[in-house]
């Protein structure tokens, strides 16, 4: 087993050297996205665990720590409510679903290149009226384009994104009230790419020993410089 500490300096370091040609792909379609993602890819359906279950906001369940902006609410496995597979989906602990103006947060104890994430809306969303926020970008729903209406008449959505080379470990899941619309929601299939970080190569580690030297011997200096001020 290989044990990796890797400072701040050096991990800002190793991030500097990398390409930066950020690009997200967004998917509308599951089945598109997990064909896309390949054999890497974890679904959390929440079918290992009892309906009725209490995730505690801000409380890990499987690697994925769940946060709301109301501090007051938890969240609630539920299974009254229909949803793209399975039986239990993730609601509240005020109800069996999430409102307007909620906003949920998924943070991973790993990172990741894709998410993806489906939804069962009880009534039409307006073209992004329900998005995720990744790393500063904003992923809308497409209105237009649900996977499948349910045995209930709620409808089925899926939000997916892939980054080519933007690795993150965080998700907001967030609506905006257009005094019209008014839909309730709950998730499911939480699908997460976990990402393995490679070893740093010998020419990285040798430009951080580089780094880490130079910055000895610049306080080194200052420090002596100080001295003789005095």
């Amino acid at each position: 087993m290989k044990t990796k500490l890797i400072m701040p300096a050096a991990m800002a370091f190793i991030v500097a050297a990398l390409p930066s040609q950020a690009g997200f792909i967004q998917y509308s379609d599951p089945t598109v996205f997990y064909n896309d993602v390949g054999s890497g890819l974890s679904v959390e359906n929440f079918e290992s665990v009892s309906s009725g279950t209490v995730i505690a906001n801000g409380a890990m369940l499987n690697g994925i720590t769940y946060g709301l902006n109301d501090s007051s609410i938890d969240f609630v496995i539920n299974n009254t409510v229909d949803t793209s597979s399975g039986e239990n989906a993730l609601a509240t602990s005020i109800g069996p679903f999430l409102d307007l103006l909620d906003v949920i947060t998924f943070e991973f104890d790993y990172i990741t290149n894709a998410f993806g994430i489906s939804f069962s809306l009880s009534d039409t969303p307006l073209a992004g009226e329900l998005f995720l926020s990744i790393e500063g970008h904003n992923f809308g729903i497409e209105a237009a384009n649900p996977v499948s209406t349910l045995a209930d008449g709620s409808l089925a959505y899926f939000i997916g994104v892939i980054s080519d080379d933007t690795l993150f470990n965080k998700v907001t899941v967030g609506t905006f009230d257009d005094g019209d619309t008014n839909f309730d929601f709950v998730m499911d299939d939480l699908a997460v790419n976990a990402i393995s970080v490679p070893e740093p190569t010998p020419a990285t580690l040798f430009g951080f020993c580089l780094f880490a030297l130079f910055g000895r011997k610049a306080t080194r200096f200052l420090s002596i410089s100080r001295i003789k001020e005095k």
